[in-house]
């Protein structure tokens, strides 16, 4: 593996198994229970003892309590062995918190980096492991050479597993569970209506739940055959307001040493309430190029036909477009930014639009968490107003989003995640004016 060959490269940064000398002789291997009073080099020597006799878990009962040592370098190295034992027991999610814990005072630490990447690549996690490659790459005082090795490594690694699972559960405050208007009336041809109470924002507390599933067949050294199985519901109890998603692909992925290319077939359907409200089908494209070591690039196009259950005037063909810039700006923080547009052709020429919109997103390692902030901001113009309102889409979107992500992986793998967010819609049609504040407190895991 290349990740493997770079940690040899890597390991001058220190961190690799002996930056605390020792001569293992110095001190004799206890008794199973005894009382310690040893000085941080001779905890490190008897551990060291504990290992090779294949007293694993006394070995690191020994270096726990050097986690917490005055030494920023002892609190280094005892965590390092700490991972390596985990890993030699087979307890890859313990070791990759424990490289975790590491790099939040050691971020520039490139060869821990390399080595979580490893972890997170055994865990299915290809997207965690090629994040690291790419920190790891940013950190200061690597050479030239070192620094294009681990861009390339990153942006060559293909998902290893066969199958790969990943699932999201939690809790949703919403301020406006129904995207609706806050205004009690509106004109029609003219005359003001008033709207009653389920046309208009509805407050309440969602269960969400989500799950990806991937099934992927290696056709050579550089291609997968991928079948992809994704859903995405909120519940309510009000069944009103339940809102599933369920969206399925397939397709080949065709990857150099850079660069990745994969055409999809799509097919999807969603459910409001009880009723089905669309049938979706089409083709995508996603394409991914490595621009640097630190940087990527990746752009999706897909062309598809929404048909609506109980609203012909919304079915037509949607075609969309995407691009995104991510990069490490730093071993703790990475930059993300994105570009889209898309084209509704709908039966009805007032549900016709065009789209197009900016965001930018910002993530930093920040101790046991990961902070992040996005802003996006999108127009969206339809064809032509609607008769009875005598006005037509000019809708200007803003959003805005904070959360904190746990990042030592915990409670059985899963990591805890907290957001917030923010969304106004401006528009002169009132029916698509409306703004949502949304909190999300779940859980996340991926195996």
């Amino acid at each position: 593996m290349i990740a493997t060959l770079l940690l040899g490269i890597a390991t001058s940064s220190g961190l690799g198994g002996g930056a605390v000398a020792g001569n293992a002789a110095d001190v004799a291997l206890p008794a199973r229970n005894a009382p310690l009073a040893l000085t941080p080099e001779q905890m490190f020597v008897l551990a060291e003892q504990l290992t090779l006799a294949h007293r694993l878990r006394e070995a690191i009962s020994i270096l726990v309590p050097l986690t917490n040592n005055r030494s920023a370098d002892y609190r280094a190295e005892a965590r390092a062995r700490i991972a390596r034992l985990y890993l030699a027991l087979g307890e890859k999610r313990q070791a990759a918190a424990w490289f975790q814990k590491l790099l939040d005072e050691k971020p520039g630490a490139a060869a821990v980096r390399i080595e979580l990447a490893n972890v997170l690549l055994e865990l299915n996690d290809s997207n965690g492991a090629r994040r690291q490659f790419r920190r790891a790459a940013a950190s200061r005082g690597l050479p030239d050479d070192v620094a294009r090795a681990l861009g390339r490594a990153g942006a060559a690694l293909l998902d290893s597993a066969p199958v790969q699972v990943s699932m999201r559960v939690g809790l949703a405050p919403n301020t406006n569970v129904n995207y609706a208007t806050q205004a009690q009336t509106v004109d029609i041809y003219g005359l003001p209506f008033t709207l009653s109470q389920s046309a208009r924002a509805q407050s309440g507390v969602g269960l969400i739940s989500s799950g990806d599933i991937v099934v992927q067949h290696r056709l050579d050294a550089s291609s997968r055959l991928i079948a992809e199985i994704s859903t995405d519901g909120t519940f309510y109890r009000n069944s009103t307001f339940n809102d599933v998603a369920l969206t399925g692909s397939l397709g080949p992925e065709i990857a150099s040493q850079l660069s990745s290319f994969h055409p999809a077939i799509v097919i999807g359907e969603r459910w409001y309430g009880a009723q089905r409200l669309y049938t979706l089908y089409g083709l995508s494209l996603a394409i991914r190029q490595a621009l640097s070591n630190t940087a990527q690039a990746s752009l999706t196009v897909s062309e598809s036909h929404l048909d609506y259950a109980y609203r012909p005037d919304l079915s037509g063909q949607v075609s969309s477009a995407g691009l995104a810039y991510e990069r490490a700006l730093s071993p703790r923080t990475s930059l993300r930014l994105g570009l889209t547009a898309s084209r509704m052709q709908a039966s009805d020429p007032a549900q016709s639009t065009y789209s197009a919109g900016i965001d930018g997103a910002l993530s930093r390692d920040v101790g046991r968490f990961i902070a992040f902030s996005r802003l996006g901001f999108s127009r969206t113009i339809g064809d032509a107003p609607f008769s009875y309102l005598g006005v037509g889409r000019n809708d200007t979107l803003g959003e805005a989003e904070l959360g904190l992500i746990y990042k030592r992986i915990s409670l059985w793998g899963f990591s805890p995640q907290l957001r917030v967010k923010y969304t106004q819609n401006r528009s002169p049609v009132a029916f698509y004016a409306y703004r949502q504040t949304r909190f999300e407190l779940s859980l996340a895991k991926t195996f």
